[in-house]
């Protein structure tokens, strides 16, 4: 993942809701698949390595967010093992055919995230985070990130 796609996603998710935050983790997900996909094309085993590490990783904590109380969400953690199972599998045999397998589950699953995002208007889970605007500013096509400082960031007592 690159500098700049982490720099996004945490700006992301210092504005996001839990719902949004799902959706982030199913795109850093979807995000590491696609890196290890390009490793295995390109016979680089170590960085591969880590990107199916990092992707098991989003699962796991995809997993740790379900709400055990809900109807599907027994469906929804074995879905989540056996990707993991398969991106595992992948890794010890370096086989892309695994890999698109559990791609093709989390590409659903992500999906259904979304739109389960569209209808939650809760606010964002981060309080009291810096406000970040973003425009064209200061000279012919650069993009300048403006920072709101104020006074009383991180905990509130």
């Amino acid at each position: 993942m690159t500098k700049e796609s982490k720099q996004e996603y945490t700006l992301r998710i210092s504005n996001a809701n839990r719902s949004e935050l799902v959706v982030i983790v199913y795109e850093m997900l979807l995000d590491y698949i696609e890196e290890s996909i390009d490793h295995l094309e390109k016979q680089e085993y170590d960085p591969f390595h880590e990107s199916i590490r990092k992707a098991v990783n989003c699962i796991r904590e995809l997993s740790d967010s379900i709400n055990y109380e809900a109807d599907t969400a027994g469906n929804l953690f074995s879905l989540n093992v056996y990707c993991i199972k398969e991106l595992s599998a992948a890794d010890i045999h370096r086989d892309k055919d695994r890999i698109d397998a559990a791609k093709k589950i989390i590409k659903k699953l992500y999906e259904a995230s979304k739109e389960a995002a569209k209808i939650d208007d809760s606010s964002p889970v981060m309080n009291n985070s810096q406000s970040v605007y973003a425009g064209l500013t200061y000279g012919k096509e650069s993009l300048t990130v403006n920072l709101n400082d104020t006074q009383n960031r991180g905990f509130t007592i």
